[in-house]
């Protein structure tokens, strides 16, 4: 027994349980496969393709997660091209992504394999050695489905940004015929913590229903999808699926800077203790959930002007210090961005303020 076909059997077992399930369920039928008694000791092996996601920890409790605590989702680099739809194709010979019908990956084509101008078949000469470069060439086409769902951002829609911006007020959606659901966008991650009180809607199969079934979604699959929505989004945002600290006064102390550009927090030196959070600019008229810099107004072409969702900036990052009591921007934003870009440069780089700041070490955050 290798650590690569007990990870092929958990993901087999994962894909049939809606992409997810607790650590504890999954390593119990993962040992009665494998004929593994509890006294061994037998763990799941470290790998890429199994995110191991945490509950949340008791602020009393400093002691490590417990295997109650987690869960884990089926993770694949496998996508479906978006090249393959266009006019013309994708031409690429050796193209990495799957040449398959979206519509039949959510279940639902309304033309049958003949009528389709696009592949029903998994196991084309195409499609598989792109599953089999990805390890899944075993899975059925139900399995397949669900992983690559709730790995695809392409084939989920995500919630109106509108919608949610204007708390759930479905008239503020300018658009005839919006695609995207009108559902709160915190529910569709699983993490909303307004509940039942919250404005926006959490009716899922409700509001969601004639949407998703016009983009090719079976009926009686959709209550399922929305565990692949809270899959997706862990899959999309790892850092929140690390486990919370549970003792925040223990932490080491840093002040944070936010970079817009990447996955990345910064942490910045500071002989003042500070709490370490994110802070990004405050802007009432916007999406206070929203960190993410509009390239539009960046390229001066963003037609939603006041009302858009994200921020609006002159550059597409930003370069923050938290001095006492606020947020505010290093005077020197581009050479400390050309600093992290480069390569060689590891460790730190020395500011424009030595007194307050004396120097940016790079350090990755929680975010």
């Amino acid at each position: 027994m290798t650590a690569n076909f007990m990870t092929k059997y958990a993901i087999e077992v994962l894909c049939a349980n809606h992409g997810s399930l607790e650590y504890s369920e999954l390593l119990r039928q993962v040992k009665q496969y494998f004929g593994v008694t509890d006294d061994q000791g037998l763990e799941l092996p470290e790998d890429s393709r199994l995110l191991v996601t945490y509950g949340k920890v008791d602020s009393t409790n400093s002691s490590s997660p417990s295997m109650d605590d987690k869960k884990v989702v089926a993770v694949t680099s496998v996508r479906v091209c978006c090249q393959f739809y266009s006019t013309g194709g994708c031409s690429d010979t050796v193209c990495p992504n799957l040449h398959m019908c979206r519509h039949f990956i959510r279940g639902n084509c309304r033309f049958n394999a003949r009528r389709c101008r696009y592949s029903h078949d998994f196991h084309s000469m195409h499609n598989a050695r792109i599953l089999c470069d990805g390890d899944l060439l075993d899975l059925d086409d139900s399995h397949l489905r669900v992983l690559l769902l709730q790995n695809d951002v392409s084939l989920l829609r995500g919630a109106c940004h509108l919608y949610n911006k204007s708390n759930g007020n479905d008239e503020a959606c300018t658009f005839e015929k919006c695609q995207r659901l009108h559902i709160c966008q915190q529910f569709l991650n699983g993490n909303c913590r307004f509940g039942d009180k919250c404005k926006r809607s959490h009716d899922f199969e409700k509001n969601a229903r004639i949407k998703l079934e016009n983009q090719g979604f079976e009926h009686s699959s959709i209550p399922n999808l929305l565990s692949l929505y809270h899959n997706s989004y862990l899959i999309n945002n790892p850092n929140h699926a690390k486990p919370k600290d549970p003792a925040p006064s223990k932490r080491r102390t840093f002040v944070n800077t936010k970079r817009n550009t990447g996955n990345e927090e910064i942490g910045v030196n500071c002989n003042e203790p500070t709490t370490c959070a994110r802070q990004v600019p405050v802007n009432p008229k916007r999406n206070a959930d929203s960190e993410e810099i509009c390239v539009n107004f960046v390229a001066k072409n963003c037609r939603y002007k006041a009302k858009c969702f994200k921020h609006h900036y002159s550059l597409p990052y930003r370069w923050q210090f938290f001095n006492s009591s606020k947020w505010e921007d290093f005077s020197n934003v581009e050479q400390i961005e050309n600093a992290y870009c480069e390569p060689s440069n590891s460790k730190r780089m020395k500011t424009t303020m030595p007194q307050l700041l004396p120097a940016v070490t790079w350090r990755r955050l929680t975010r």
